[in-house]
């Protein structure tokens, strides 16, 4: 493959893998705004259940509904939770799969990168072997009497 085709490609995958890249940067941000709201979610659901009156005097004043809706209220925080679990457990599974996809690109890219370095070294070699056989075939013009 000539090097302007390589670099041709290049660019394709360079582009390919900046997309990669963009897209787990963005899954990673989603996924950390779901562990903060677990995490959000952990702590107002401490604080709640801290407000519970803690003295048995106090709590007998609180009406058996009172302290129903005061579980329910907390049951539901859990719920919450739970659900909010199950998602960045899925998420978690979404950045996994974007890291691996950039991951594959990042690699053709790289091979391509390779291969280019190695198509100019080539490039070189030939280039340079060229400039050495015009520098015998002029010295040689110049001085016919030497011998290689």
């Amino acid at each position: 493959m000539k090097l302007a085709q390589l670099e041709q490609l290049l660019t394709i995958y360079q582009e390919h893998e900046k997309a990669a890249l963009t897209q787990l940067k963005e899954a990673r941000v989603y996924l950390m705004q779901h562990q903060q709201q677990v995490a959000a979610l952990q702590g107002y659901q401490q604080d709640y259940r801290e407000s519970l009156p803690q003295n048995t005097n106090d709590k007998q004043c609180l009406s058996a509904t009172t302290l129903h809706q005061f579980d329910g209220f907390i049951g539901q925080i859990g719920q919450s939770i739970h659900r909010q679990v199950k998602v960045i457990a899925e998420v978690e599974l979404h950045v996994d799969r974007c890291y691996q996809a950039w991951l594959a690109q990042h690699k053709k890219t790289q091979a391509i990168e390779n291969i280019m370095e190695k198509e100019k070294k080539k490039q070189r070699s030939i280039e340079e072997q060229r400039e050495q056989r015009l520098q015998d075939e002029s010295n040689q013009r110049r001085y016919p009497h030497r011998k290689k």
